[in-house]
């Protein structure tokens, strides 16, 4: 399936979302959710899938992942982001 990464997020007041000065997108919460080391032990073969996957989507516009890869980048998501971030990249991974 085709994804937009430069889709940005809204806050509840229609403001973009900042991570400091920087405006975040889902091209830029995809990569963290999927390099950022949980508590939980990770083998290195689950590690290395990541990696690909984070590599894949690069710095890219748009981006062409598969089902199991948007299932994984979903789940990496819920993990560590905030509801407000959870709720529209979830969003859009799924075409809305």
């Amino acid at each position: 399936m085709k994804i937009r990464l430069d889709r940005k997020f809204k806050d509840m007041d229609g403001g973009i979302v900042k991570e400091g000065q920087k405006e975040i997108d889902l091209g830029h919460v995809c990569k963290t959710a999927l390099l950022v080391s949980s508590q939980e032990k990770i083998e290195g073969q689950e590690k290395y899938d990541r990696y690909v996957i984070a590599t894949k989507i690069g710095e890219f516009v748009e981006c062409d992942l598969s089902t199991d890869e948007i299932s994984k980048i979903k789940k990496l998501i819920g993990e560590i982001w905030n509801p407000l971030i959870v709720g529209q990249s979830w969003d859009m991974l799924e075409g809305k």
